[in-house]
């Protein structure tokens, strides 16, 4: 960013009661919320830069008053407001967006957050990546630099068996991409993985480690992003290897006019050896055939792999990028290559297909 301190809009979201009903109950996010208030304050960005939108457990009500901020509930009409009426009027250089609640990753690969006023029949909940890409627009002409912040769980909503299909609310967006626009977002695990919430701390595991980290002075402030990823990763890797969590939280970053999307997770992985003219190759033999050109196909397909390949897998939600990511997550393992070629062998129903498939990643990535 600049030298200069900037000038801080935050939007902080901690939802523990939803009207599905006690079963969806989480005993940790508003006491979460609260502490990223307390960061916040303690570098100077004012009370009234901070919308708070919580709805809690009864036990953690005082200390949500405690704060002495106004508090609005994270139902969906008053959500929506906040990102569509009073964010864009807002004139702040940095923009923080931090949620903690209950999410899903839908059939076509997006971050759903759940408001507390969703239902069994109506699962009211908030498009994370049509937000993200919003954001990167003229709607909102002043946030040239936004953190976000997501401790939800990133289910495969085709794994929860839903009755109903969720519903989608849309966003208003511009055609325009806002110039010298960066965005970075932290995310508490990777599609088809949980976030670890403890009942008995009040606590997410990744609102812990990263309010630790960025109590740390080397955060600085802004906080480097970049910095914080690489300490998460670290960090994960070794509670993943203590057996405490399975999650790996994934770094996701774009800037304009470059518009570049990167996903950040190392775990196990190792560095990329196939080269981009090898990799388009694949991608365009497995876009000729219908059931890997679809995104709910995909996803099914992947749902296949082993749990720490499919976990590592980023969703774009689109088949040519949903497979450039597969392919390339893949090849961070010793064991991607085979596991691939063992789903396609096993889930492809036109065997044709497959052999043209099998003989592209021959051909282009030999075993």
């Amino acid at each position: 960013m600049t030298d200069r301190a900037p000038q801080v809009r935050a939007v902080v979201v901690g939802v523990e009661r939803y009207d599905v009903g006690a079963e969806w109950n989480l005993d940790g996010p508003v006491r979460d919320a609260c502490r990223y208030v307390q960061w916040l304050r303690g570098h100077g960005v004012d009370d009234e830069s901070v919308t708070l939108l919580a709805s809690p457990l009864p036990g953690n009500e005082a200390p949500l008053a405690q704060l002495g901020l106004p508090v609005r509930p994270a139902e969906q009409a008053v959500v929506y407001d906040v990102l569509t009426r009073e964010l864009p009027a807002d004139e702040a250089d940095l923009l923080i967006v931090v949620w903690g609640g209950h999410g899903v990753i839908d059939g076509d690969g997006n971050r759903r957050l759940f408001y507390a006023d969703a239902t069994v029949p109506d699962k009211r909940n908030l498009d994370l990546n049509a937000l993200m890409r919003t954001l990167m627009t003229a709607y909102f002409p002043h946030p040239r630099h936004q953190l976000l912040v997501v401790d939800a769980c990133q289910n495969l909503v085709s794994e929860l068996q839903y009755v109903n299909l969720l519903p989608h609310q849309t966003l208003p967006t511009h055609p325009t991409l806002m110039p010298g626009r960066d965005q970075h977002a932290l995310v508490a695990a990777s599609p088809g993985e949980l976030a670890l919430n403890d009942s008995t701390r009040r606590t997410g595991l990744f609102s812990d480690e990263l309010l630790q980290a960025l109590a740390d002075p080397a955060a600085g402030w802004p906080p480097d992003v970049d910095q914080l990823a690489t300490h998460l990763d670290r960090r994960f890797t070794q509670l993943r290897a203590a057996g405490a969590t399975s999650q790996r939280p994934p770094y996701l970053w774009q800037r304009t006019p470059a518009r570049e999307g990167v996903v950040f997770d190392l775990g196990t992985a190792r560095p990329a050896r196939m080269s981009l003219a090898a990799l388009g190759a694949i991608v365009d033999a497995m876009l000729d055939v219908d059931e890997l050109a679809s995104v709910p196909n995909l996803q099914q397909f992947i749902s296949l792999l082993p749990s720490d390949i499919r976990g590592a897998v980023p969703y774009a939600g689109s088949p040519r990028m949903d497979l450039v990511r597969l392919l390339r997550t893949c090849e961070m393992y010793e064991t991607g290559r085979e596991a691939l070629t063992t789903v396609l062998s096993l889930a492809m129903a036109n065997r044709a297909d497959l052999t043209r498939t099998l003989d592209a990643l021959d051909r282009h990535w030999p075993a």
